[in-house]
């Protein structure tokens, strides 16, 4: 059984089940500061940190009162509990449901999803909200804020001590590219100065608050602000590297499970749904008016 520590792997490169967050470098952003990294994870009050007993220690987003979604690493089928904090305090778990198709194997998988059902409701924070776009590479292009708990450090530096709670932005770019998991969404880590991005296709200018995970963001939430709002999209899995060496620098990949392919499976288990896109409702009504006129009326 697997013990509470984070290894390195292979996959077209190195990647490791993610945590943190490493920043822009302030010598490539003068004026942008680790400050305001953390003031960008306080809009996120719904993410919390998550320790398991028999899995791994990393975050997870509160999407009820009760139900929590993390990483299935995080919180694997051989795992027999879990804990989690959120608004200063800390809940027990009193189930834990991994996706049944997650193959806990300690590099970058498929299906890296997990639920926590917890013994009490959580006081005093609110749950995030679900977005369901209207077609799959809707998401594509959007600019994600993804947020956890894990090692700091800058583009320059990669991962480094402290870990804290940081949140950081990316543009989303691909969807499981380098042989990366399909069941990802995958963001890079731009310099500044244009010298590092990680291939073609990928936007190769840094948002104002660029960054990328780190070990210790696992299971925390990729969000995207629509109608003034932000909705989770993802949960953190991954970071991954095309130089061999997983650290948080530049030119390094954020990956997180696309939860547009698991809505059904989080409905089944917990009956929360995503918001679905003010498109697709329209088609439902149109398509619900156009059966009740088709309807035969009675004699």
């Amino acid at each position: 059984m697997p013990t509470k520590r984070l290894i390195g792997i292979l996959s077209v490169g190195a990647s490791l089940f993610a945590s943190g967050a490493t920043i822009l470098d302030p010598s490539d952003a003068p004026g942008v500061t680790a400050a305001n990294y953390e003031d960008l994870a306080a809009l996120f009050p719904a993410v919390g940190q998550v320790d398991s007993v028999g899995g791994l220690d990393g975050s997870g987003v509160l999407i009820g009162d009760r139900w929590v979604l993390t990483a299935g690493h995080i919180a694997p089928s051989f795992a027999s509990s879990a804990t989690f904090k959120v608004g200063g305090l800390t809940y027990n778990s009193s189930r834990l449901i991994t996706h049944p198709d997650y193959p806990f194997s300690f590099q970058a998988s498929v299906h890296d999803l997990a639920l926590i059902e917890l013994a009490t409701p959580v006081l005093n924070v609110d749950p995030v909200s679900m977005w369901a776009f209207g077609s799959g590479s809707g998401i594509l292009g959007h600019e994600g804020t993804w947020v956890g708990f894990g090692l700091g450090g800058t583009g320059l530096t990669g991962k480094q001590m402290p870990a804290g709670k940081r949140a950081f932005t990316n543009v989303i770019d691909f969807f499981g590219p380098f042989g990366l998991p399909a069941t990802s969404f995958v963001s890079d880590f731009d310099r500044p100065d244009g010298s590092e991005n990680a291939g073609p296709g990928s936007d190769p200018t840094p948002t104002a608050l660029e960054g990328n995970l780190t070990p210790g963001d696992s299971g925390g939430g990729t969000f995207v602000k629509i109608g003034g709002r932000y909705h989770l999209v993802g949960i953190n899995s991954y970071m991954s590297a095309l130089d061999g060496l997983a650290d948080g620098d530049y030119g390094e990949l954020s990956g997180a499970t696309n939860l547009a392919l698991y809505h059904d499976w989080i409905a089944l288990e917990t009956g929360i749904t995503p918001i679905p896109e003010p498109g697709v409702l329209c088609l439902l009504a149109g398509a619900v008016w156009w059966m009740l006129r088709r309807r035969p009326r009675g004699r």
